[in-house]
């Protein structure tokens, strides 16, 4: 028993040594799919905040830090939080100037989005600082599992992006109905939304069936 006790104490002084250094416990996802737990830093909390562009990773039983940028691994996890790597360009092919879509700049380079809900559709922020007031801000993405085109969600103040989240749901024409009238005004809500529906529309064989 007395061992056992100062195992745990040992274990509750190296937590508190973690926590105090910015680390949590979590995983990383390697490129070939192996999970590696261990602790874990993406950011650094002061006066103004930091997000590291490469997440800090100790693995488990080692001291010894490791860092990796999207373009090193799948995903990482902090506590019960979620962070996956895609390719920034899926992110910039709705973007429209003067009439005209932007070309991507063929970049193969991938950033990391925090998953809010992991679905058919799935919601996902990206993380930024200002540079002016060092608050943290967010932006809001969609992805539906069978497209590979995310869609931007919001619009600052303006809220949700109306225009576009109806195209992308087209084949969903309560959810459209529910946008335009405002019904829906949250990201959260849209992705719940469909999820909902494409779970209990018995007529809606595209996703039954893979």
């Amino acid at each position: 028993m007395k061992k056992i006790g100062i195992s745990m104490l040992f274990l509750i002084l190296c937590s508190i040594c973690y926590a105090q250094n910015g680390f949590e416990p979590g995983f990383i996802i390697t490129l070939s799919g192996d999970t590696v737990h261990g602790v874990l830093r993406d950011r650094k909390e002061a006066t103004f905040l930091k997000l590291y562009k490469k997440v800090r990773f100790k693995p488990e039983g080692k001291n010894a830090t490791k860092k990796y940028n999207a373009n090193q691994i799948r995903a990482y996890a902090i506590g019960d939080q979620m962070f996956e790597s895609v390719n920034e360009n899926a992110l910039h092919q709705d973007i429209v100037l003067f009439n005209r879509r932007l070309p991507s700049n063929n970049s193969n380079d991938r950033v990391f989005l925090k998953v809010i809900v992991n679905g058919v559709a799935s919601y996902y922020q990206k993380e930024w600082v200002d540079q002016d007031s060092g608050v943290l801000e967010v932006v809001d993405y969609i992805k539906k599992a069978h497209n590979p085109k995310f869609v931007r969600a919001t619009q600052g103040i303006l809220g949700l992006k109306k225009r576009k989240l109806s195209a992308y749901f087209s084949d969903c024409p309560p959810l459209q109905l529910k946008i335009k009238n405002k019904d829906i005004v949250t990201s959260l809500e849209v992705v719940r939304f469909y999820n909902n529906w494409i779970l209990n529309d018995r007529d809606n064989k595209l996703y039954k069936n893979n």
